[in-house]
C-alpha cells in the first residue's frame, strides 16, 4: 500500500467495487469534510442531495477515522492506514481475549495470527466500515470477561466507550453479533454491569444513532426486513467445503465464482472462512477434555451455523422478528462462528502443549504454526487488486468537457460490470 510506489485496493464486486465506489469514496469525503472543518452531514454530490452522516457508514466519530482523515494530508495514506490499524487492532484485541482466557503466549499469537489471516478478515478488506466494526467484537469481549472478574465502574466506562466506538463504527450488524455473543458469555453476577454498559454504551452514541434513527423512518422498510430478504445471502451447506479448500467452489478473481443469484443467494466473501487445516487439529485436542470453556464454545459452533445457515436453517423463522429482520447476510454470522472456533482451536494448542513439555515438541509446534501462517499470507498475498493511486485519481478526460453544472447519470452500467466480473474477474 505504501512502498515502492503508493497503491489502493479496488478488488471488485458485484455490481460494482465496494473498495473504489462506496469505501474509498466516502471515506474521501469524511476527509474532505474534516479537513474543510466541518461535518459530512449533507452530500449535494448524491443525487439531489443524501444525508451522508446520517446513513451511518462514515463512520465520522469512530477514533481511528476522526484522527487519521483529520490529520494526515494524503487521503489515500489516510485511508490505507485506516486498513492497516484496523487489522492490526483486530489482531491485539483477538490476542488479547486469549489471554484473558489464560493461554499462554504461543496458542495467544497462533489464535490472533489465524484469525486475523483468515478468510473472512482478508476477503473484507475492501470492506473497511464492516471490517472497523467487527475488530472491536473481541476487543468487547475482553472487557466483558473481566467484568465478571473484577467489576469496577472504571471498567464499566472503558466498556462504555469500546461499544460506542463499536456502534459509531457504522456497521450495526457487527455490533449486534457482538452483543449477542457477549451477552450470551456473561455470567449472571455480571448481567446487571453488561446491562449498565450496553446502556452507557448506546448514549454516548447518540450523537450518530439519532439521526440515523431518523433516516431510517425516511426508508420504505423502517420497520425492518420481511423474512425473506433478511434471510437472503444465507450460507449454503456446500460452502462448508471451503474450509478445506477456499477455491473449491471458484475463485472471483480469475471470474470462476458462480452469480450469487444461481448461487441461492452465496456470495465468496461473505461465506469463506478458510483458516487453515492445522487449527482443526488442535480443535480435536480441545474436544478431548471438556471444560465450561470448551462447552460453551462448542454451542457457540451450533448455535451460530444454524444462525448463518440463515433461510435453509430451522431457526429460519427468527428471521421474522426484531432485531433479526433489521440486517441482511446471515452469512455474517460465519464471523461468530470462525471466532469460536479458533478460541477452541487455541485451547486445544494450549492444551497440547502443556501435555508435552519437552523443548524438542515445543519446536515441532512452533515450526508448524510458522508453516500454517505462512501459506495463510501467500495464500490471500496477491488476492486483492491494487493498483498505483496516480492513474486512479487522475480527472477523467470525459468529467473535463462537462459543464459545472452538468448531472451524470448512468445506466446499464453493472451489468456491463458484470459481464467482465463473472467472467474475468480481475485477472485479465
Amino acid at each position: 500500500l505504501f512502498w515502492p510506489t503508493q497503491q489502493i485496493l479496488v478488488t471488485p464486486d458485484f455490481g460494482k467495487s465496494d473498495a473504489w465506489h462506496f469505501s474509498f469514496a466516502t471515506k474521501y469525503a469524511l476527509w474532505e469534510s474534516l479537513h474543510e472543518n466541518h461535518l459530512p452531514l449533507w452530500n449535494d454530490k448524491i443525487g439531489d442531495g443524501f444525508p451522508l452522516y446520517a446513513e451511518g457508514q462514515l463512520g465520522t466519530f469512530f477514533l481511528p477515522n476522526l484522527i487519521l482523515f483529520k490529520t494526515v494530508n494524503n487521503p489515500i495514506v489516510a485511508y490505507n492506514l485506516s486498513v492497516v490499524f484496523t487489522v492490526i487492532l483486530l489482531a491485539w484485541g483477538t490476542y488479547l481475549w486469549l489471554r484473558v482466557l489464560k493461554l499462554s503466549v504461543i496458542p495467544s499469537l497462533f489464535g490472533s495470527l489465524t484469525f486475523t489471516l483468515s478468510g473472512i478478515v482478508i476477503l473484507q478488506l475492501p470492506h473497511i466500515t464492516l471490517l472497523q466494526g467487527f475488530s472491536i467484537l473481541p476487543w468487547f469481549m475482553v472487557l466483558t470477561h473481566m467484568l465478571f472478574e473484577k467489576p469496577s465502574r472504571q471498567l464499566i466506562g472503558i466498556a462504555a466507550f469500546v461499544l460506542s466506538q463499536q456502534i459509531l463504527a457504522g456497521f450495526p450488524q457487527a455490533t449486534f453479533l457482538t452483543l449477542l455473543l457477549s451477552a450470551s458469555w456473561v455470567r449472571r453476577r455480571a448481567l446487571y454491569h453488561f446491562i449498565l454498559v450496553v446502556i452507557l454504551g448506546f448514549g454516548l452514541s447518540a450523537v450518530q444513532l439519532i439521526p440515523s434513527y431518523e433516516f431510517l423512518q425516511q426508508t420504505s422498510l423502517p420497520k425492518g426486513l420481511p423474512p425473506e430478504m433478511a434471510s437472503y445471502f444465507s450460507f449454503p451447506l456446500k460452502h462448508l467445503a471451503s474450509f478445506i479448500d477456499p477455491f473449491v467452489l471458484g475463485d472471483p478473481k480469475a471470474g470462476t465464482y458462480p452469480h450469487f443469484t444461481e448461487f441461492d443467494g452465496s456470495i465468496f466473501w461473505e461465506n469463506t472462512g478458510f483458516i487453515g487445516l492445522l487449527p482443526f487439529a488442535f480443535l480435536l485436542v480441545a474436544l478431548v477434555k471438556k471444560t465450561s470453556f470448551q462447552r460453551f464454545f462448542l454451542s457457540v459452533l451450533a448455535i451460530s451455523f444454524l444462525l448463518m445457515w440463515g433461510s435453509h436453517s430451522p431457526l429460519y423463522i427468527l428471521y421474522s422478528f426484531w432485531p433479526f429482520n433489521l440486517f441482511r447476510v446471515p452469512s455474517r454470522f460465519l464471523w461468530v462462528f470462525v471466532f469460536a472456533l479458533i478460541t477452541l482451536a487455541s485451547i486445544g494448542l494450549h492444551t497440547l502443549l502443556q501435555m508435552t513439555r519437552k523443548k524438542i515438541n515445543l519446536v515441532v509446534a512452533v515450526l508448524l504454526i510458522a508453516v500454517h501462517i505462512a501459506s495463510l499470507f501467500f495464500l490471500w498475498r496477491n488476492y486483492h487488486l491494487l493498483v498505483s493511486t496516480g492513474q486512479w485519481l487522475e480527472t477523467p478526460k470525459l468529467v473535463e468537457v462537462l459543464p459545472d453544472d452538468a448531472r451524470i447519470y448512468t445506466l446499464g452500467s453493472e451489468k456491463t460490470h458484470n459481464r467482465t466480473f463473472l467472467s474475468s474477474g480481475w485477472t485479465k
